[in-house]
């Protein structure tokens, strides 16, 4: 449990020990515009007293982190097909190490639906629950993708 106490400083108690929450945050060295994300987040945090350390890694640095876990905090980049596999966001070994009983069953549920009406439903639901748990925040979209599909043309209609 992580709360705030006196001071301007948060802890966090875990198997009996308490101790100051500071944050390890993983992003790519390479990329100049995370980076600079990351430095605005630190700069937030630390300003409500939570002490956070960049950790700029390699590309190989970056990826064994993520494949291992090892982070508090990671700025990574997704890329959405326009119908996306949910699992990658829910399932199993998901980034977000994200497990809810609820949505384990709904991801089973509609691994083999094609009712519509079903799907609604339990998308619904799925909305519902990311809403509450926020397995991921997502800080910002690249403003300049644009999904296009390759047998739409221009015509002049004159």
């Amino acid at each position: 449990m992580v709360g705030f106490i006196a001071h301007g400083v948060w802890q966090k108690t875990e198997n009996y020990k308490t101790q100051k929450l500071a944050l390890n945050l993983l992003v790519k060295a390479n990329d100049s515009g995370k980076v600079a994300v990351a430095e605005n987040i630190k700069q937030q945090l630390q300003a409500v007293g939570i002490p956070v350390n960049i950790v700029q890694a390699s590309q190989d640095q970056y990826n064994n982190s993520i494949n291992n876990r090892n982070y508090d905090i990671a700025l990574c980049s997704m890329t959405l097909s326009p119908s996306p596999n949910l699992s990658t966001y829910f399932g199993e070994g998901n980034i977000a190490n994200y497990t809810n009983e609820e949505v384990t069953n709904i991801m089973n549920e509609v691994k083999n639906t094609t009712d519509e009406g079903i799907l609604k439903e339990k998308y619904a639901r799925l909305v519902e629950i990311y809403k509450t748990d926020a397995p991921y925040i997502s800080l910002y979209n690249n403003k300049y993708t644009v999904a296009y599909n390759s047998r739409f043309s221009r015509r002049n209609y004159t």
